[in-house]
């Protein structure tokens, strides 16, 4: 073979060889490694710290340097003399941006869920709002138009009610037995004026109002009615307060959860993580999924101690929904509330010469007789005053808790995965636990360590990147006491009203003669409710011996004037308020 031959074969054999050695430098070594092996700088380190707007490009060194004592990305170094891309000023910088992105991946952990239950907190009470509001419009027509009781003499006491009820949903007004027994003795005045009474025979005026109002305790004119609207509003009110306060108190744990106190250590390991790679010039390597699940578990380890409290939490919270949506319907119990006032006038109607009796017993003084004649025929036109009734039957408060509870079900474990699904990021972090392409906290490789397991014991025990601390934090302490008690308040009201029947009320060995019935009337729970002052309750003292019924007459007005309607009344007369009444539904 001739010089010139073996000349050009060898030629082509260490062309080959380059060719070989270059290819196989590209698969080993990223691009980026290359690059700063060639060019010896830290351009594209700079680039990126600026990019990110971590801090000036000035903190970044041009080139690689030796620095003696590198805080927090020095830990791991293969020799001494090795240079990198990093000054202490520029890892404070990275310590700094790795605080904010744990804070920052805590707050995306928990948004989705805490968004979707603030938006359902607000549709619940939107549409709880809505029919309050048709029910107080139905109360409000039922008097009016059936009863013939002016929008002006029942509108204050209808309105206080219905606002007392709003206000125990949101947990602003803690006794409802109170406001039910308030709203029937602030009615009674104009329903004996207006329904039992004959207008032109008895002037009604402040102080007879008063009088009326002051005594319904002790005149019980609606009979049992306000007892029972008290115990069906008492069971379905009481469980949509506890689930608005259930999503009020979920919704402020994960604001705790999210605004932990992170401490250095944790820092740290997050900074090596994230970004101690950019001191070896890796601004393209990706840290590898063992490494993130070490670090993120660790720091993330105490949040898991909360798991087991939420998720008792949740389970409690099913059996509240269940009732929700059965039994304790709160739309419902609403739309019954102007049948239950049309049940306690008719009730009224029945024992008219007693009421009448006894009205003439505790205000007989401040009656006085008309000395001129009223024209009582006048109608107040109400229909500028009052709303339409509306048809809500597209409206669900059911369709608003199912969806609640899905996603709350769904987030059972969720403080165990949150450092899990921070790792899950595909753009952020290697997938492959095996990969020898990445960030394994000192240089681009496989990483090695034990991973253990995502609850608090086994990472205190065994986790070598973060070093868990054994206490748990004072805010996260209180939050699970929080979230126990909440447990522990569900499940008890739930099965207090299994073992009382629904009752919010003990009874009492307490009665009247109502005709040819005996009816049963109670006190106030202050038990359940606290002290409930001097309040209205519809009870009196056992020892008390109701007066014989007696029909007032005074001998110089009842001449030439109507019988009373409490003394007229008949059997017909019922059945004709009832089908009118119905008929209107």
């Amino acid at each position: 073979m001739s010089n010139v031959a073996m000349m050009g074969a060898l030629k082509w054999n260490v062309s080959v060889v380059c060719a070989f050695i270059f290819s196989f430098s590209l698969v080993v070594f990223p691009a980026s490694v290359l690059s700063n092996i060639h060019h010896n700088t830290c351009a594209n380190v700079q680039e990126e710290f600026l990019r990110l707007k971590i801090g000036v490009r000035d903190l970044v060194p041009d080139k690689p340097h030796h620095v003696a004592h590198l805080a927090v990305c020095g830990k791991g170094l293969k020799h001494p003399g090795q240079r990198l891309c990093c000054a202490n000023a520029t890892v404070e910088k990275y310590h700094v941006a790795a605080n904010k992105y744990l804070t920052d991946s805590l707050h995306s952990g928990t948004a989705f869920l805490k968004k979707f239950l603030m938006d359902k907190h607000q549709q619940y009470e939107e549409r709880s709002q809505l029919f309050l509001d048709e029910a107080q419009n139905r109360t409000s027509v039922l008097l009016t138009h059936m009863h013939n009781i002016p929008w002006t003499k029942h509108h204050d006491a209808v309105k206080d009610f219905f606002l007392d009820l709003e206000k125990y949903i949101t947990g602003q007004n803690d006794n409802l037995h109170e406001s039910v027994n308030t709203f029937f003795s602030k009615l009674f005045p104009s329903v004996f004026y207006y329904t039992l009474n004959d207008p032109s025979f008895i002037q009604m005026d402040d102080k007879y109002h008063d009088c009326l109002s002051m005594h319904a305790e002790q005149i019980r004119p609606f009979g049992k009615v306000p007892h029972e609207l008290n115990k069906k509003l008492h069971h379905s009110l009481k469980r949509s307060r506890s689930f608005v306060s259930l999503l009020t108190n979920i919704v402020e744990a994960m604001n705790t959860t999210e605004n932990i106190n992170i401490d250095k250590n944790c820092v740290d390991a997050v900074t090596r993580l994230q970004y101690c790679s950019r001191c070896h010039g890796h601004t393209n390597v990706k840290p590898c999924h063992g490494f993130c699940l070490n670090v993120m578990r660790g720091c993330l380890s105490t949040l898991s101690d909360i798991s087991p409290v939420w998720d008792t939490l949740i389970v409690s919270m099913e059996n509240l929904v269940s009732d929700l949506k059965g039994k304790g319907n709160l739309k419902n119990a609403l739309m019954s509330i102007d049948k239950s006032v049309f049940d306690g006038i008719l009730e009224a109607m029945q024992g008219g010469p007693r009421i009448h009796s006894k009205v003439m017993e505790h205000c007989a003084k401040t009656t006085k007789a008309n000395t001129k004649q009223q024209n009582y025929d006048q109608k107040i036109d109400t229909t500028l005053m009052m709303a339409p009734t509306r048809d809500l039957s597209h409206l669900s408060l059911e369709e608003v808790i199912d969806s609640v509870s899905k996603r709350l079900k769904d987030s059972m474990g969720m403080y165990n995965r949150i450092a899990d699904g921070i790792c899950r990021s595909q753009t952020a972090y290697e997938q492959e636990m095996t990969s020898s392409q990445c960030w394994n906290g000192t240089d681009i490789g496989q990483y090695i360590t034990e991973v253990p397991e995502a609850n608090f014991i086994s990472q205190a025990k065994s986790n070598r990147e973060v070093k868990v601390a054994v206490n748990t934090l004072p805010s996260l302490l209180a939050l699970k006491d929080k979230l126990t008690q909440l447990r522990v308040n569900i499940s008890s009201m739930l099965s207090r009203d299994i073992m009382l029947g629904d009752d919010p009320i003990d009874y009492k060995d307490m009665t009247y003669n109502s005709g040819d019935h005996q009816t049963i009337f109670i006190t106030d729970d202050e038990d359940l409710y606290g002290s409930s002052g001097s309040g209205s309750g519809y009870s009196v003292p056992s020892t008390e011996s109701p007066p014989t019924p007696t029909i007032y007459k005074d001998k110089d007005s009842t001449k030439n004037k109507p019988k009373s309607s409490a003394t007229i009344f008949s059997p017909s007369l019922l059945l004709l308020t009832i089908l009118l009444f119905f008929s209107l539904h």
